[in-house]
């Protein structure tokens, strides 16, 4: 049995990222609040690196989504 290549593993979560998407609780409003207070300035625009479905940094303005498989990303 061999090890999975670096492009199987890339993309081995979205096999299942419509369960994921339907089945993964969303954060809580206030930790999403308690992690944006911590901001000097109202938060517009974010990087989200391992965005996943996005479910945290679609609750703030723009939002620049980096996920290596767009499988998963496209869930969201």
């Amino acid at each position: 049995m061999s090890s999975p290549n670096t492009e199987e593993r890339r993309l081995s979560f979205g096999r299942a990222a419509l369960d994921y998407a339907t089945y993964r609780p969303s954060y809580p409003r206030a930790a999403v609040d308690w992690v944006l207070s911590g901001a000097s300035r109202r938060v517009v625009e974010i990087a989200d690196v391992g965005a996943g479905t996005g479910a945290l940094s679609s609750r703030t303005g723009r939002v620049w989504a980096l996920y290596a498989d767009v499988t998963r990303r496209d869930r969201g």
